[in-house]
């Protein structure tokens, strides 16, 4: 029987040494994850260049952490796609809810406070006020 050696140092993986399947398939998800994020916000932002825009330049350092805070937005929601967790998530689950609007159309609605808004479904009551005095006389 061969001897089984790790990539990519090439150390000899003891006989009684198990490697869980699953965790394989994580990592190769997380890194196929990994790399289309970047690929595909290198690839936005080499179009926003195009257009003008000095995101992603050196003298782009207004930017710099709005595209950091976008890159990890992305990658979380491709994360999510692939039922993988991303510390992002709990970001995203605290500031952002699902409403649904006219016609079953649902659309997000962010939160910056970070706590959830609970919308009113039915219309507030009426309050009525008893009092001798008439709001409405001028005299």
């Amino acid at each position: 029987m061969g001897k089984v050696l790790s990539f990519p140092d090439g150390a000899v993986v003891p006989a009684n040494h198990t490697v869980s399947t699953e965790s394989v398939a994580d990592h190769q998800t997380k890194k196929f994850a990994d790399s289309l994020a970047d690929d595909c916000v290198i690839q936005m932002i080499q179009h926003l260049q195009q257009e003008g825009l000095s995101i992603g330049t050196p003298d782009g350092n207004k930017t710099f952490t709005d595209v950091g805070i976008f890159l990890e937005a992305f990658r979380a929601m491709i994360y999510r796609d692939f039922d993988l967790v991303h510390p992002f998530h709990q970001i995203t689950d605290k500031m952002v809810y699902i409403e649904k609007g006219e016609k079953g159309r649902r659309y997000s609605v962010v939160n910056y406070s970070g706590t959830k808004i609970v919308p009113i479904k039915q219309k507030p009551p009426t309050i009525k006020f008893e009092s001798d005095i008439n709001l409405n006389d001028t005299d």
